[in-house]
């Protein structure tokens, strides 16, 4: 029902969700945007975990580097415990195989499903009525995504870490950036709606009688709550996946940071050894950057033109003269205050373009710190 709610506007976005959906990205119960137990449990330990590594790396005490070696090894074992459980919860998943194998055996019978696909895609200004994205600009963000995940790919597979930890990490990757395009997409889709809203409210501007008005006040009111209903199921449906995965992120960039703080102060490696030893920790800032900066100007950007609506709505209450449509526009007014817009980690905090200079902030503040305890005597 949700998923027929949200996205019924364009074919696309909701083909982004069917393919997370099959790849385990999304939560299981993308309505309520319940985890698997188990992997919040393993998740969590491995974030305690490179918490603990991190200090005991940080203290360079002696015994304290011997239990380090311990909790390297927990880490190790609790990124395959993960990627055991991932991987077992695909295998389990009948239903999701069944649908998945029964389309392909059925696919000449989907109505053109293939064809109805490609087709949106070439013709999306017109499947979508008013359109919400140029669709040169839908291929050169999708191609941009592709790219950042190949080239990051590559990198890790050849960065010498083992098998296993590199298939783990280019999951993660993978999931962040399914996760992005299929919020950005989203994102683009509620901002469209959003314009949409504000065309309807300029008409309240004419003199309106009767069954007219009604049917537009109707509409309009809706349409709100519509708006609200779409931020605040994705905002269920990821605030905790995107909590253990900025949290988790936070510490992996961390730790990453001073690894090339030290290879940039040990004169025994040369510059170009460095730098290839470090390339796998700059793809994945790269990645996680591209990520974080991308949602938070989605998020902004609903925010913002959900601010701009409700002030729309003041400044027709003055313009307009009829007593009636004054009364629905303050009701209207008192709907985006009540029902306002936003992309949330589950209601903690927003996201939007605050987060991007402290993201910026904290690793500028960690990296100066690590150079002046490097450079020490």
């Amino acid at each position: 029902m949700h998923e027929a709610t949200v996205f019924k506007d364009t074919l696309i976005v909701r083909s982004f969700y069917k393919f997370g959906s099959f790849m385990g990205v999304f939560p299981s119960n993308f309505a309520t945007g319940e985890l698997s137990l188990r992997i919040t449990i393993v998740v969590t330990t491995i974030t305690l975990i490179s918490l603990i590594r991190f200090y005991m790396y940080v203290s360079q005490e002696t015994i304290i580097l011997q239990i380090s070696t311990i909790i390297d090894f927990a880490e190790i074992f609790s990124y395959y415990i993960f990627s055991i459980l991932t991987l077992r919860s695909l295998i389990r998943n009948k239903r999701m195989w069944k649908e998945f194998f029964g389309t392909i055996a059925n696919i000449d019978k989907e109505v053109g499903m293939w064809k109805e696909f490609f087709g949106t895609i070439a013709n999306i200004d017109k499947e979508v009525g008013i359109g919400y994205t140029n669709k040169y600009l839908l291929l050169l963000r999708v191609l941009f995504w592709i790219a950042l995940d190949l080239a990051a790919s590559i990198v890790i597979f050849n960065s010498g870490t083992s098998i296993l930890i590199a298939v783990y990490v280019i999951m993660v990757i993978l999931q962040m950036t399914a996760i992005s395009v299929f919020v950005l997409e989203s994102c683009l889709l509620i901002q469209k709606r959003q314009d949409m809203l504000s065309s309807k409210l300029e008409t309240f501007r004419q003199e309106m009688f009767g069954k007219e008005f009604d049917r537009e006040a109707t509409s309009v009111e809706r349409a709100i709550k519509n708006i609200y209903f779409v931020a605040d199921t994705i905002s269920s449906a990821f605030g905790w996946l995107f909590f253990s995965i900025f949290i988790l992120n936070f510490i992996i960039m961390f730790v990453a940071l001073d690894k090339m703080v030290e290879t940039s102060f040990d004169d025994t490696i040369t510059y170009s050894e460095g730098f290839i030893n470090n390339i796998y920790n700059y793809a994945y800032l790269g990645i996680f950057f591209a990520m974080t900066i991308s949602l938070a100007i989605a998020g902004d950007k609903i925010e913002k033109t959900g601010l701009k609506i409700k002030k729309l709505c003041h400044v027709l209450q003055v313009d307009v003269d009829n007593p009636i449509i004054k009364a629905h526009l303050r009701e209207f007014a008192v709907y985006f205050e009540e029902l306002r817009p936003v992309l949330t980690v589950s209601g903690f905090f927003v996201i939007n373009r605050n987060m991007i200079p402290l993201l910026i902030s904290s690793l500028t503040s960690y990296a100066v710190i690590l150079i002046q305890l490097k450079s020490g005597p």
